[in-house]
């Protein structure tokens, strides 16, 4: 009888817990939440933000499920009732865009960011170099996750390192030389952004290679400087002497800019006699017919030689008179 009783009890206390349990349940379904905002968009940059939970009954139980690695739940990850969660997101690095879902109380709150805006910057923008061959840096200044690549179409501008980069960076290059007698400009596309090089033309341009007559006053004629920062370092002349007074004469310029390159040029004067000697006849004369006479020889000059003129007679020509008479030309 005693056990009958003792069972009858508990199976009591059972009934009660059930039904307390069946309104719990009931009362738990009936529960419903409203987020506000229903899904936010951010900008790339960190933030952190809140949303407001609005409980269909100030007894309804709620939760956060979170599953983002880059989501973090500052505060209001449970509650009662109404409520707040607080919720912070770190920069987006990357140019592509990211979204992720928690649940709130069961609800779905999405969360979206912005990838980062890609914009580039190069420092210097530009260089002024001078004719020799020479090298620079320019400076790449851009997000970490950000792409950029080198246009170059300047066969005389070298990319020795970084055609192609992330983020910021460096950017070397080599300029060769300009031989030419005018400057050069080019244009190297940097990350999209313009670096021109100036490069000045060769420093000096000699005159051309010249020929004067042996003998005759002569100079070399002066180089023209193409930059005004140029100045002549050195000069050397050397000589090669030839036959009689004719020769052949070298001279060089060393010029240097303020970059300490030197230019050289020179000028080569062949002295030769292409001038005939001058030569002057005697006066024409009369002499009596039958008497002893002979011409009189000429003077003869040359530039080259001064005066060591050879004379000889080429031909006469004598047209007979009446009687002995006559006229007789040396030639």
């Amino acid at each position: 009888m005693g056990l009958q009783k003792s069972i009858r009890s508990k199976l009591a206390v059972a009934l009660v817990a059930l039904g307390a349990l069946a309104w719990a349940h009931s009362a738990l379904a009936s529960c419903s939440f409203t987020l506000t905002p229903g899904d936010r968009t951010h900008g790339f940059g960190a933030i952190t933000a809140k949303v407001v939970v609005a409980a269909s009954s100030g007894s309804c139980a709620w939760a956060v499920v979170n599953t983002n690695s880059w989501v973090t739940i500052v505060s209001g990850a449970s509650g009662v009732g109404n409520g707040e969660v607080t919720y912070s997101i770190p920069g987006n690095s990357s140019p592509i865009a990211r979204a992720g879902t928690i649940l709130i109380g069961g609800e779905a709150f999405t969360i979206s960011q912005l990838g980062v805006v890609c914009t580039y910057s190069i420092a210097p923008t530009n260089h002024d170099k001078c004719f020799g061959s020479t090298t620079g840096s320019v400076q790449v200044s851009t997000p970490s996750s950000c792409n950029w690549t080198i246009v170059n179409t300047n066969d005389w501008i070298l990319i020795t390192s970084g055609m192609a980069g992330v983020g910021s960076d460096k950017v070397f290059y080599t300029v060769l030389g300009n031989n030419a007698l005018t400057p050069r400009i080019g244009t190297v596309l940097i990350a999209g952004q313009p670096f021109v090089i100036n490069q000045s033309a060769y420093s000096v341009t000699c005159a051309p290679d010249k020929q004067v007559e042996c003998g005759a006053a002569w100079n070399f004629d002066a180089p023209t400087l193409n930059s005004a920062d140029a100045t002549i370092q050195s000069v050397t002349t050397v000589t090669n002497l030839e036959c009689g007074k004719s020769f052949t004469a070298i001279r060089t310029w060393n010029v240097t800019d303020h970059c300490g390159n030197i230019a050289s040029c020179s000028q080569t004067v062949s002295a030769r006699d292409v001038t005939p000697p001058a030569i002057f006849c005697a006066a024409d004369k009369s002499a009596e017919c039958g008497s002893q006479w002979t011409f009189d020889p000429p003077t003869a000059n040359d530039t080259c030689d001064g005066t060591a003129v050879a004379i000889s007679i080429f031909t006469t020509v004598t047209n007979l008179g009446c009687g002995r008479s006559f006229t007789a030309t040396p030639k």
